[in-house]
């Protein structure tokens, strides 16, 4: 029987024994692979198989091709719109399609394949799911959505990589061994990133590694996770597993764990083994285990292989490819005998060690690997090494045991007494040189990682990269490598300026409002000075070339960017910034700004195309007030179409002021560009703190609530953000639970008078009216000089849209009117005439509403107060002076109750009418009014009382509706 013919009936025979046509389906997916031709003559042989033994397989179809598709190009899963087929594995396809909302962007959809909606199957989907989504990389392909079609079946949507495979890209553009190396490194540094997540990704190959072009750069993109594996937790809630005696992953590519029985043993090096595999394909053009080879051995015999045979070194292979070697040689435009000799020595010792069958003699990460690639490049010294002689001998020994049994056991005897003390002196020494090596390697991985995560602008992998160094420097003894902690610290601590700066810009203050131009500008100068660039003090061509090499010269110059949109007239910062930037368009743009001219910047803008954009030159101009708004619109939208994955656009794209509350709608497109922007930066407050914005116009208040709680935990120092959130709280009647965020904002900024103001509001509703006294008090307390007339009745129209009302009424003056009211209810009258009074004195005193409101409340106060009623009654020989302070507000009240019924008497004689009898017969007002009690006051005073209470009986005539007048005489 032929090799081939040996691995279909080993294939055969594993899927016979499945139980069910879920397993089987499952298992030929992984077995099979993308080798087509093996799938189908298996398959006849199932077939036939089961026609002969009548299994229920015949009406239960066992492969996916059986059941129909139900999407396909022209059909729309949500609001994708499928536009074709671009890719096909053992559990699902993949289409691109169209996002039509809330952003309009081409993705690749992936979709389960009908009739593959097992619970395996749909486990390993769902774990590629996951896996893409734990990750954050500029080369990993990532996750934008996920959901169920309408027939049931599982969906995810990623990011579009229009690319080819990466030793494809390699042979069609004839890279180099340089250049391939150049661009091997970003896809090891990926995977690390990969593993740092708890993802092993076990299938690399050079078709899950595309190459694609950004700005006319190739940039690999590492996809396909849909046999990853996690390390510390399980992927999905679903079962998952692989079947006893399958191996996952590409044969070519697989790592000698792998191909183990049970496979379970898998960690994070045998990516390396798959990347030193790739790498070997990279430099030679072929695999360590050729794919004519594989095809002609058993099923069994391949696993062998992969475990046990040595595979030769790069520089042999080529030397042995023969008539192959020149055609090799020319995709890497290097001459043949020069190739060989380029990869004799370093280069393969690199490649070697990755492809160790002893994976404890492999790189300890893909990190690791990388790293020695970039000494490779920079004529630094590498740390693989050729094989030691011990371990050649070791080698030799384990194929070679019963002949050296013997004479090893004879040797051994001769040497035990000698060798003893000695071999304890020396294992010492190297347990102590192994952990000084281990701890050094661990901290230049740590490193690695920062400062791959700092060029990729990813800020929270960088904090968290450089926590696992601090916990590793002490441990290893490198004063290089500290250096260059230090040096890494340093650009974070630049990175984390610069941040602070533009959130104070865009209203993160924890006190102010916003930081005016000149601030922002102070802030810039002093950042830059403090990390060693004095703009306008040094030559800017000395700056530049500081500038270009950074590990952060992308923030750098968005910095520098920001900093000129605030001040083009800053000296030095024009030049810098057209050395660090040459674009033409770019440098005409500045050059408008910096002469004041704002004819021209619409003139250039006008005619700028979207190749003209950077992200942060985009966002700068996207907010520039001499630029119409639908001209900025159109500059943010341009751009995005060619830097869909900037965070800085996204969130401008948020903050368009034009008909931000004009509709509903406007408030939701809005949210959708916030949440596209929290996609991009998980972490970032000032996205969640604009989300919640918007989520405010499109009336979403639960979802408003829960945005500002991720802001107040990303930055817990942001009083605004507090304040809001307590505000959001009391709207929806969650008292108890809004007062926390209140306090917390009150202690970070005391002065704010509408975090005071709110919070009356909170404490009145749930009928705490001593402590909502105290609120307003403090509100006042806190307004500047001369704004007496704010405090309760207005609202500032700069924060009126959130924080000024609450359910769409001005709910503090309503308060300020109820909080008497509540006091007496409490049996606190002195203390609400206490309040009325100091009140009194924010307003005229011929304002009616606030007249009608507080002074009629304000007398009641002073009346019960002054008869020794309540439980704070004022001493006998002040209660006169609160009883004749009751008789101006009710005379004061009294003439505005005049002024009203004039305006409009049709209109207004019946409200005028009923408030006056409400005077007359209001309890509260017994002992200024009856005669009983006024007979006990001063005679003057009770003349005063008395003419108050005519006035009242007169105005209360002379109002009386005409269908409560008496009939004329003479009229039944």
């Amino acid at each position: 029987m032929s090799p081939e013919a040996d691995r279909v009936e080993s294939i055969f025979a594993a899927a016979l024994a499945k139980t069910s046509p879920e397993e089987r389906a499952t298992y030929l997916a992984e077995a099979c692979a993308d080798d087509d031709a093996l799938r189908q003559r298996v398959d006849a042989l199932l077939r036939a198989s089961d026609e002969a033994s009548g299994a229920s397989f015949l009406t239960t179809p066992h492969t996916p091709a059986a059941a129909p598709p139900s999407e396909g190009p022209g059909t729309r899963i949500g609001p994708y719109k499928l536009l074709q087929k671009i890719g096909e594995g053992g559990m699902g396809v993949v289409y691109m399609a169209d996002q039509e909302h809330p952003v309009r962007r081409r993705v690749a959809l992936k979709v389960i394949k009908p009739g593959m909606d097992s619970a395996q199957v749909v486990a390993r989907f769902e774990a590629e799911r996951q896996a893409l989504a734990l990750m954050d990389h500029p080369n990993i392909a990532r996750v934008l959505d996920a959901g169920t079609t309408d027939s049931g079946r599982p969906f995810f949507v990623m990011e579009l990589v229009k690319g080819v495979p990466l030793t494809k890209f390699c042979d069609d553009d004839r890279l180099t061994p340089r250049g391939r190396l150049e661009l091997f490194v970003p896809v090891c540094q990926a995977l690390q990133h990969a593993h740092q997540k708890g993802i092993i990704h076990r299938d690399v190959k050079p078709s899950n590694v595309l190459v694609t072009l950004y700005d006319g750069k190739p940039v690999p993109k590492v996809i396909d996770f849909g046999v990853a594996k996690a390390l510390h937790q399980p992927l999905t809630e679903r079962t998952m597993f692989t079947a006893f005696g399958t191996a996952v992953g590409t044969l070519e590519y697989m790592s000698p764990e792998q191909a183990e029985v049970n496979a379970l043993d898998v960690d994070t090096r045998s990516d390396v083994y798959s990347l030193g595999v790739l790498l070997y394909e990279l430099l030679t053009g072929t695999t360590p285990l050729t794919r004519q080879r594989l095809r002609e051995a058993a099923y069994a015999e391949v696993l062998r292989l992969i475990r046990e045979e040595e595979p030769p070194r790069p520089s042999t292979r080529l030397t042995q490819s023969g008539e192959e070697l020149p055609a090799i040689s020319a995709r890497r435009q290097t001459e043949p005998a020069r190739l060989a000799k380029l990869l004799r020595g370093e280069l393969d010792w690199i490649v070697m060690k990755a492809l160790e069958k002893d994976r404890a003699r492999r790189y300890e990460a893909a990190s690791g690997l990388a790293r020695d690639v970039e000494r490779y490049l920079n004529d630094e010294a590498v740390e693989a090494c050729p094989p030691s002689a011990g371990y050649r001998l070791r080698k030799f020994a384990r194929k070679n045991r019963a002949l050296l049994t013997t004479a090893t056991a004879f040797a051994l005897l001769l040497a035990v007494g000698v060798g003893a003390v000695t071999w304890q002196v020396a294992d010492r020494r190297r347990e102590r040189e192994a952990a000084a090596t281990k701890a050094r390697q661990a901290l230049q991985s740590a490193l690695d990682e920062a400062e791959a995560a700092l060029k990729a602008d990813r800020p929270a992998d960088v904090d968290t990269a450089l926590d696992q160094a601090d916990q590793r420097q002490l441990d290893a003894d490198a004063h290089d490598l500290r250096e260059r902690l230090a040096s890494v610290k340093k650009d974070r601590e630049m990175v984390r300026r610069l941040e602070k700066i533009l959130e104070q810009r865009w209203s993160l203050s924890a006190k102010e409002r916003t930081l005016d131009a000149s601030g922002a500008k102070a802030q810039y100068a002093e950042a830059f000075r403090g990390y060693g660039l004095a703009v306008g003090d040094e030559p800017a061509e000395a700056i530049a070339e500081a500038v270009r090499p950074s590990r952060i010269a992308g923030v750098l110059i968005d910095g520098l960017g920001e900093w000129f949109f605030l001040d083009p007239k800053q000296p030095g910062l024009q030049t810098l910034l057209d050395k660090l930037d040459p674009n033409p368009f770019r440098s005409a743009v500045r050059e408008a700004l910096a002469a004041d001219q704002p004819d021209r910047l619409r003139e250039l803008v006008a005619k700028a195309d979207g190749t003209q954009w950077t992200p942060g030159f985009a966002a700068a101009l996207g907010l520039h007030s001499a630029l119409p708004d639908p001209e900025r619109r159109r500059i943010l939208q341009t751009a995005w179409d060619s830097h869909p994955n900037s965070f800085s656009l996204a969130l401008t794209m948020s903050l368009q002021p034009s008909g931000f509350f004009a509709s509903r709608e406007s408030a939701k497109e809005l949210a959708g560009w916030c949440r596209t922007a929290i996609a991009l930066r998980p972490r970032s407050a000032v996205a969640y703190f604009y989300l919640s914005r918007a989520l405010w116009g499109s009336k979403d208040q639960d979802g408003r609530v829960r945005a500002l709680r991720k802001v107040v935990q990303l930055a817990p120092e942001f009083a605004r953000a507090h304040a809001l959130l307590g505000t959001a709280l009391v709207s929806k009647g969650d008292l108890d639970d809004a007062l926390t965020p209140l306090r917390k904002a009150i202690e970070l900024d005391p002065g704010n008078r509408t975090t005071h103001s709110t919070m009356a509001v909170a404490l009145a509703r749930k009928g705490d009216w001593h402590g909502a006294a105290e609120s307003l008090r403090r509100a006042r307390a806190s307004l500047p000089e001369g704004r007496v007339d704010t405090a309760i009745t207005d609202n500032n129209p700069d924060d009126s849209y959130e924080e000024g009302f609450l359910d769409g009424v001005p709910q503090i003056l309503l308060t300020g009117s109820r909080i008497p009211i509540g006091l007496m209810q409490v049996g606190r009258p002195m203390e609400a005439f206490r309040f009325c009074q100091e009140l009194r004195g924010l307003t005229t005193s011929d304002d009616f509403v606030y007249s009608d409101t507080n002074s009629y409340n304000a007398a009641c106060a002073a009346a019960l107060a002054s008869s020794g009623q309540g439980l704070d009654a004022p001493p006998p020989a002040e209660r006169p002076a609160v009883r004749q302070q009751g008789l101006k507000w009710l005379t004061a009240d009294l003439a505005a109750w005049r002024k009203y019924a004039a305006a409009d008497p049709v209109k207004k004689d019946q409200i005028t009418h009923k408030t006056m009898n409400h005077w007359l017969t209001d309890p509260d007002l017994t002992s200024v009014r009856d005669e009983a009690e006024l007979a006990k006051l001063p005679g003057e005073e009770r003349a005063k009382w008395q003419h108050l209470w005519a006035d009242v009986k007169s105005l209360r005539e002379r109002t009386r509706p005409r269908e409560l007048l008496p009939p004329p005489a003479g009229v039944k």
